[in-house]
């Protein structure tokens, strides 16, 4: 009996879950288009994708959630070496830089300082008159201005003899172009690069 009573209490619970599934379901495509670069929403002690989420629900798989201890362990990580962060100056080229603003908020409280480009072309702007301007640059992958924008400015610049180091946060895993110093879809993941490409700056 106790049983029985532990699952009827369980129950509603189950049927909102399914109710979710179907709605997310059924909403797919607006999901896209809403989440945009949004990349994790965190809560209730985990910290989940929701890009995954939304591939998720488009291909019906199951997702994990990103690791409660991954998250813990590269605040304390940021919380150490803050120092490495200070003052430092990175260029960030996405054509939706809103998306961003969890991410650049959590850097620019240790002392980062953000420049955003939409476009490539922004981005040579503020490139042209000193290079070696930035510490580090992050971009996207792809942009209106093309499919493959991203891994051809990385290509443009390393060709004019720029080697400031490059990371891509992007919404979908792909191969790390060549030059490039990191590649990441998460937050947490987003953070350790960005202080590995700090690592040896003066």
């Amino acid at each position: 009996m106790a049983e029985f009573t532990e699952l009827l209490k369980a129950l509603p619970a189950l049927i909102w879950t399914v109710v979710a599934v179907v709605i997310l379901w059924q909403m797919r495509p607006e999901l896209r288009s809403l989440f945009g670069r949004l990349d994790s929403f965190e809560g209730f002690g985990l910290k989940m994708s929701l890009r995954a989420l939304a591939a998720a629900v488009e291909e019906k798989k199951v997702i994990a959630p990103e690791s409660v201890g991954d998250v813990a362990t590269v605040k304390a990580r940021l919380a150490k070496e803050a120092q490495r962060l200070a003052g430092a100056e990175i260029l960030w080229v996405d054509d939706r830089p809103s998306g961003n603003r969890n991410e650049a908020d959590m850097l620019s409280a240790l002392g980062v300082r953000f420049i955003f480009a939409a476009s490539t072309a922004e981005a040579n702007d503020l490139l042209a008159s000193r290079p070696e301007r930035f510490d580090l640059i992050l971009s996207d992958w792809s942009r209106p201005e093309g499919k493959e924008a991203g891994p051809d400015f990385l290509r443009d610049l390393r060709q004019r003899g720029v080697r400031t180091p490059m990371i891509f946060y992007v919404g979908t895993k792909r191969d790390l172009p060549v030059g490039a110093q990191g590649l990441t879809t998460r937050p947490g993941e987003l953070a350790a690069l960005v202080l590995d490409s700090l690592k040896f700056r003066g």
